[in-house]
């Protein structure tokens, strides 16, 4: 019941096939400005035409969410969709790390077309409110450090690479 009403939708686009099992991205309501949540294959956001604007198809910033995002819905798909947000919502080590193997995928696939990363700005976001404090600034640094210097060995399954 409360998973029916975390993903109530306005209006959706549908995804390419190699986002599975991602499907769709879809405007809700419930979430406030600027935040994107994935639940089972939606990926939710506030404004769905602004993100389509902001993240056209082809764009490096829309194929660096939908990986991102991707990883989470493999990842509840594998956990069970139900146990994976419950476990996500009261456990910050558990969150941590389901970020930190979104955020590896992410990453790499940024650091392979060239683009470069602002630590500070990753490291302040993944240590800060949105993600609920789950880590220190100091440990999102050296992660994405590891992430940089292809050092990070992600401790969990990952979904095959999309081309």
């Amino acid at each position: 019941m409360i998973v029916l009403f975390l993903s109530i939708g306005c209006s959706s686009t549908f995804l390419e096939v190699k986002w599975r099992p991602l499907k769709e991205v879809t405007q809700s309501w419930i979430y406030p400005s600027d935040v994107m949540v994935t639940i089972g294959s939606t990926l939710y956001t506030d404004d769905l035409e602004g993100w389509k604007k902001a993240h056209p198809v082809g764009s490096i910033s829309r194929e660096y969410i939908l990986r991102h995002e991707r990883v989470h819905s493999f990842r509840q798909a594998k956990y069970g969709l139900t146990k994976y947000i419950s476990k996500y919502a009261t456990d910050g080590e558990f969150r941590w790390r389901e970020e930190k193997l979104a955020a590896y995928v992410a990453i790499s696939y940024l650091v392979s077309r060239g683009r470069t990363i602002n630590i500070e700005k990753h490291a302040t976001f993944l240590s800060g409110p949105a993600y609920c404090n789950m880590t220190t600034y100091k440990e999102a640094e050296i992660f994405l450090v590891a992430v940089l210097k292809g050092t990070y060995e992600p401790d969990g399954k990952l979904p095959k690479k999309v081309n």
